[in-house]
């Protein structure tokens, strides 16, 4: 079984692709600007955690453990994350996601289903 940012690390290039793309546009790039950056943090029935960041200039990164400043909190089964992530389809288990910030609830509503997440 791999870490919870393994899985994460797969995302991070077209994840930055799509946000560096939103942030040069006129009307999107205004928004997407003002709700970076992100940090979300996952954390599986293991305890293993990773934070998966999106800095203000759309850089994406995936990185094993806690950073501070967490937007938004997923705690969810490896097995689902690793399936969700894979297929784009909702887990099959139930998860729980705290948008801690108003910022981190815009950005989830963007991007969950990048992550299989609904």
């Amino acid at each position: 079984m791999g870490r919870v940012h393994e899985h994460l690390q797969g995302l991070c290039y077209d994840t930055e692709c799509q946000i560096k793309n939103a942030l040069g546009g006129l009307f999107t790039g205004g928004i997407v600007r003002n709700n970076l950056p992100q940090t979300w943090l996952f954390r599986d029935e293991h305890g293993d955690e990773a934070t998966f960041h999106v800095d203000v200039q759309g850089c994406v990164q995936a990185k094993h453990g806690r950073t501070p400043g967490v937007d938004v909190f997923i705690e969810i089964d490896h097995q689902d994350l690793e399936n969700a992530i894979r297929s784009h389809q909702p887990p099959k288990n139930r998860y729980s996601v705290q948008c801690l910030t108003p910022k981190g609830l815009r950005a989830f509503t963007f991007l969950k289903g990048r992550f299989g997440l609904q």
